[in-house]
C-alpha cells in the first residue's frame, strides 16, 4: 500500500498512519527474494489452482499427476 501511495503522500506520514517504521518499510521494499522462495511460491500457487479445479477432491496424488501432466 505504501509503494502505491508514496507518489501522493510522504513515506513517513504513510508508515506512521500504518504503524509501520520506516526502517523496516525500506528494509522491506530493497528485499530480494531467494530463487528458491520464489518457485516454491509458484509450486504453492499451482497445487491451490490444481486442487481448486477438482472442487476440492483431489488428494495429494490426483494434484502431483495434474502438475505433472500441465508442464
Amino acid at each position: 500500500m505504501i509503494s502505491r501511495m508514496k507518489a501522493d503522500f510522504p513515506i513517513a506520514y504513510l508508515c506512521r498512519r500504518l504503524g509501520v517504521s520506516t526502517s523496516g518499510f525500506s528494509d522491506w521494499s530493497h528485499h530480494v527474494t531467494a530463487p528458491a522462495q520464489r518457485r516454491h511460491e509458484d509450486l504453492t500457487a499451482q497445487v491451490m489452482i490444481a486442487f481448486a479445479e477438482s472442487k476440492g477432491a483431489a488428494g495429494y496424488r490426483k494434484v502431483t499427476a495434474a502438475l505433472n501432466r500441465s508442464r
